[in-house]
């Protein structure tokens, strides 16, 4: 049998020199450990399916909206033509329009240098009736006086 002769206590304090230090050191390379192995793991993963992405979201919009401009683009591809057919005989209008205008200022000219031999054309006005052009012509001589004559497209005084 057994028996108390007495009773003590002692005091433990726990002595970690470098224990801190130690941890962060291990936690710290755990944490490298997995951060390259996620990296590795991971490597390229968004260029990769971003990519699929971008090439499976082309080909369907390709196949999606194949045909779909080409009724739409006809309507204005021939308003487009149309227009421009219009466009060039309004142009050949204008050029016809301007010979014929050079035509009578050389027939103009042509009659004042005939008839009124040293005269200038100070103004001049047109007037078109049941398709024949008059034209009036304020002309000033040498002496600066001012005569006023009507001709007709062939140049040939009417009035």
């Amino acid at each position: 049998m057994s028996s108390e002769v007495g009773s003590a206590h002692i005091s433990i304090f726990p002595v970690m020199t470098g224990f801190r230090s130690k941890v962060n050191k291990e936690v710290k390379s755990t944490g490298d450990e997995a951060s390259n192995s996620f990296k590795s793991a991971f490597k390229n993963a968004g260029g990769i399916s971003g990519r699929q992405l971008g090439k499976q979201l082309k080909e369907s919009f390709a196949a999606s909206s194949k045909g779909f401009a080409g009724d739409a683009l006809k309507v204005f591809t021939d308003d487009v033509k149309a227009a421009t057919n219009e466009l060039s005989k309004a142009r050949m209008k204008q050029a016809d329009d301007a010979g014929r205008v050079r035509v009578a200022e050389m027939r103009l000219q042509d009659a004042i240098a005939k008839s009124y031999e040293g005269s200038t054309v100070k103004e001049a006005y047109v007037a078109g009736a049941d398709g024949a052009k008059k034209y009036k012509v304020v002309l000033v001589d040498k002496d600066q006086k001012e005569q006023t004559v009507v001709l007709n497209e062939k140049g040939e005084v009417i009035e």
